[in-house]
């Protein structure tokens, strides 16, 4: 979660960071992507409701937002941030203005450097923080994340071939990938962190694996220039050209309410 915090391209949201904690980062870690064991890892959602005397004073209180003030000590805080922050727009390969919740950041920048002074207390102890180990951290969450979304096992049993999808399936698609907060931090800082890894054998091995997996998926369809632009990866023997481009199209004008026919 510190690392997160200390070394992200951007605050994280409560949500995004809720998301990093279901995703292993320890590369020796064997990773599954299933939805069922990532939805065991995370913490609850459910919103607990502070008693009061008077009824219009209760506080509802997220458990992630308890977890994060409970184990960032003195350190963490959650700030309502109204700023504009940019996200990626797969089919045009650029960046849209999309507004930002709640953050979670350092309390005070000698937060910072209390954790980061190089001689300090923290860098003798067992919390020391190495500015390529967490890019190597970070970046290991979201391709394990980007895996996750890919494999949709939510859905495994319920999609047909890409060529017969209907718009319900379309639908069902971009309610899942909806429901998955951290994918757009993933999907624009992810070459970021990369480079912040010095090019880690380890990393590099992940990528190679994760453009393996989305070969023949529909996520392949969805993410085939981001692979090119971000990863400097091309899928294997695929040409998916104008497949793709309808494929990204049918979703957008889904998701911004156009609908389209069957």
């Amino acid at each position: 979660m510190f690392r997160f915090v200390l070394f992200a391209r951007r605050p994280l949201t409560v949500a995004e960071l809720r998301h990093t904690l279901g995703i292993q980062d320890n590369p020796d870690t064997e990773f599954t992507p299933s939805d069922e064991d990532f939805q065991r890892r995370i913490p609850a959602q459910t919103v607990i409701i502070l008693p009061s005397h008077a009824v219009e004073r209760r506080r509802r209180i997220d458990p992630m937002e308890q977890r994060i003030i409970h184990y960032g000590g003195n350190f963490l805080e959650i700030k309502q941030n109204h700023s504009i922050v940019a996200s990626y727009k797969e089919s045009s390969n650029s960046m849209a203005n999309k507004s930002l919740g709640s953050s979670v950041q350092v309390m005070h920048q000698t937060v910072r450097e209390f954790f980061l002074r190089p001689n300090g207390c923290v860098a003798k102890s067992k919390f020391k923080m190495s500015e390529k180990d967490a890019h190597i951290s970070i970046s290991i969450t979201c391709i394990r994340y980007l895996m996750l979304c890919a494999a949709n096992t939510t859905l495994a049993n319920k999609l047909p071939e890409i060529k017969s999808w209907t718009s319900k399936h379309f639908e069902l698609y971009a309610q899942y990938l909806n429901e998955k907060p951290l994918t757009n931090y993933a999907l624009c800082y992810l070459k970021h962190h990369i480079n912040g890894s010095c090019q880690a054998a380890c990393i590099l091995r992940f990528v190679s694996q994760f453009v393996e997996e989305l070969t023949s998926n529909p996520a392949a369809y969805l993410l085939e220039s981001w692979v090119s632009t971000h990863l400097n990866k091309t899928f294997p023997g695929h040409e998916l050209g104008e497949a793709a481009k309808d494929f990204r199209n049918r979703l957008y004008m889904l998701q911004l309410g156009c609908g389209f026919p069957g």
